[in-house]
This record gives structure tokens, sequence and C-alpha cells, in this order.
């Protein structure tokens, strides 16, 4: 696969959250974080294999070599590359 532009594939980073021998769901406090797999020729500020922080919406969801991923832009999703 080739990214056009600005365009990123993530693959989402799943955390379970425990708290005081609770598991509490992903929409309890979801962070949002995903390691980059592919990037675009556009993307000016994040590298392969970094961790981003993104927003959700907007993002395309997709099966990359047997892994749930997400396609997003450098510039309306990604918050922070941690």
């Amino acid at each position: 696969m080739r990214l056009l532009r600005d365009r990123i594939l993530v693959e989402p980073i799943v955390e379970q959250q425990k708290k005081s021998g609770l598991i509490l769901p992903d929409s309890a406090s979801k962070r949002n974080l995903g390691k980059v797999i592919l990037i675009g020729d556009k993307v000016k500020s994040i590298k392969v294999g970094e961790t981003v922080q993104y927003q959700n919406n907007g993002t395309i969801e997709l099966n990359y070599l047997g892994k749930d991923c997400l396609i997003m832009t450098e510039e309306n999703h990604v918050i922070a590359v941690l």
C-alpha cells in the first residue's frame, strides 16, 4: 500500500485500564494512541514507528496485513507525537 499526500496509517494501541480491581471499558478513558505504520509523501513531522495521539472523528478503518488500522491525515487528526 502507498499512502498519498499527508495521510498516515496508524495501528491503535489497545490499553486495558484497571483501577481498584475493576477493568474499565475503552470508552471510560480512551487516549487514542497508535503506532505509525505507513506515511504519505507529504507528511512533514511524523516518522514510521512513532507513537501518536489522534482524534478519531473522520478516520477510515481498515485491516492491513491482519491488523486493525486507521487511515487519517497528519493535519486534521494527529494531536501530538509522543
